[in-house]
């Protein structure tokens, strides 16, 4: 409530400055989207944060806590910190409005393409923790590692900085230091756009509502043009292409933190349905709720891990070849036993075993008490 009231009060501080000073008046709208966007940005990366930190079950954590969790986990397969980067990422458009309220042009630009390329590479990190039995394998297979994608972060941080070197003692236009950032941002929304629609239409049932999700993608490319366009016309001096980059500024942001909380949605909705509707088994194999409640308890701290790996588990335990399982559920693995092989591969992962045998991942899994020995 004080957040609101603050920004009620910029506003009419604004609009008597600019009846005091009409030539000001353009100016009006951008600074009012900025402070939405920095409200928008901070309650939403809020939310997100606190809802990680009571599912991971930590009390108080501290920055340095914090820091470490950040450089050694985020990313890392055994830890599910997705909601923790996505978090990160909105964080980093409300540190970047804040920067854009800086009166200097070649700072301001500097700071939010750093904290835009910062947001990327944390967007891809919370791409990583989604579900890829959700997504074609031929598709989730050109996935970034996590070393690639910090790699790929310095790499645009010192060209940006090289860029804007250049721009202070040659005297490069402003707008050349956006480059390395936007071909960044390209490079994420691909991997956004492709995965989400994937996710909500295997989830949700809804080829309507994936398409739908393309639209903040969308208006975020054009957004970039419309913003590259103005500074070509002599650095944001032309009102309508103000107008225009600012309304869709304003509009993008919002839509894809909606998109997000969608996105969690359907992967809540996923899990209601499985437990409604339990997976068929055929004679032989046990139900899902005929496992006992230690292994259940010992599953549960592999939540990369579905019903469909442990599935598959448990036919390797009963020495069933990969052909033979992709044949009993053809629904599950439409690309027969390389479907079945890339699960393997990520519960070797998600063991933190090196390579793919068979007989290791058995013998794990029964160690840790996560199958039952075969009878």
């Amino acid at each position: 409530m004080r957040l609101l009231l603050l920004l009620l009060l910029f506003c009419c501080c604004s609009c008597n400055s600019a009846l005091q000073n009409p030539s000001a008046t353009p100016q009006i709208p951008g600074q009012v989207h900025t402070w939405w966007l920095i409200l928008v940005s901070g309650f939403s990366a809020s939310i997100l944060f606190f809802i990680w930190k009571n599912l991971a079950g930590y009390n108080r954590i501290r920055w340095r806590q914090l820091w470490h969790i950040i450089v050694r986990q985020v990313g890392n397969e055994q830890h599910d910190l997705g909601v923790l980067a996505l978090s990160l990422a909105i964080l980093c458009w409300f540190v970047s409005g804040l920067f854009s309220l800086v009166p200097d042009p070649f700072i301001e630009l500097l700071a939010t393409s750093v904290c835009s390329s910062l947001n990327s590479g944390f967007l891809l990190l919370f791409l990583r923790h989604l579900d890829k039995e959700d997504l074609p394998a031929n598709f989730s297979s050109y996935f970034p590692t996590r070393h690639t994608i910090w790699t790929v972060f310095i790499m645009v941080v010192l060209v940006t900085g090289t860029i804007a070197a250049g721009v202070h003692a040659v005297g490069l236009p402003n707008f050349a230091m956006l480059i390395p950032d936007l071909a960044f941002s390209l490079y994420t929304l691909y991997f956004i756009g492709f995965s989400f629609f994937y996710l909500l239409e295997t989830r949700i049932k809804s080829v309507e509502i994936a398409v739908l999700s393309w639209a903040p993608i969308v208006i975020t490319l054009l957004a970039e043009v419309f913003r590259l366009a103005s500074f070509k016309q002599g650095g944001l001096s032309d009102p309508v292409l103000i107008n225009l980059y600012e309304t869709l500024l304003f509009s993008y942001k919002p839509l894809l933190i909606i998109s997000y909380f969608v996105l969690i949605y359907s992967w809540q909705l996923k899990r209601i349905n499985r437990k409604e509707m339990p997976p068929q088994t055929k004679p032989g194999r046990p139900a899902p709720d005929m496992v006992s409640a230690d292994i259940q308890a010992g599953r549960q701290q592999y939540r990369l891990l579905g019903p469909k790996d442990w599935m598959i588990l448990e036919a390797l335990v009963r020495g069933e070849k990969t052909t033979a399982i992709a044949a009993a559920y053809p629904a599950d693995f439409p690309n027969g036993a390389k479907g079945v092989d890339d699960r393997i591969g990520a519960i070797a992962r998600e063991f933190q075993l090196s390579g793919q045998s068979q007989i290791k991942i058995v013998v794990t899994a029964l160690k840790r008490g996560l199958l039952e020995y075969p009878k």
